[in-house]
C-alpha cells in the first residue's frame, strides 16, 4: 500500500507522501446591497483557491525544503481539482512542525516528522 495518494508540486519540487487533501474556492470580500426597487445586488471578487495538504511522513531534510517554501512570498503549485490539475501562485503559510519521530534503530538519529499539514491560498 503506497502512502502517496495525491500528486502536488511546489515549484516543480514533486512533494513526497501527501495522503490527503482538501482543495476549494472562496471570495475574499463580497458587499450585499438591496435596491429601492427591492432587488438584491451582490458584487464579490473573484474566486480563489485555498489548498490544505497532509504530507504523512517527511525526512528532516523534506521538512525543511517544504518549510523553506513557505518562506519565500510566492510559489507556483499544482495540485488536483476536478479531473485535472490547477496550477496556481500561492502563498503557504509556516507550517506548525510536529515533533520530530527517530527512526527505530537508526544509530545515525535520523528523525522524521509525521502528518506535516500546509495550508495555501491562492494570490
Amino acid at each position: 500500500m503506497a502512502i502517496k495518494k495525491h500528486n502536488v508540486t511546489i515549484d516543480n519540487y514533486a512533494v513526497p507522501r501527501v495522503s490527503g487533501i482538501q482543495v476549494y474556492q472562496f471570495v475574499r470580500s463580497e458587499t450585499s446591497t438591496t435596491s429601492f426597487a427591492g432587488s438584491q445586488r451582490v458584487d464579490r471578487s473573484a474566486p480563489k483557491f485555498r489548498v490544505i495538504m497532509t504530507v504523512a511522513i517527511a525526512d528532516a531534510a523534506q521538512m525543511q525544503t517544504l518549510n523553506n517554501f513557505a518562506k519565500a512570498i510566492t510559489n507556483q503549485v499544482t495540485f488536483p481539482f476536478g479531473n485535472g490539475y490547477e496550477s496556481k501562485t500561492m502563498i503557504i503559510k509556516l507550517p506548525t512542525i510536529p515533533e520530530p519521530i527517530k527512526a527505530y534503530g537508526s544509530v545515525s538519529g535520523q528523525s522524521y516528522y509525521k502528518d506535516l499539514t500546509l495550508e495555501m491560498e491562492e494570490v
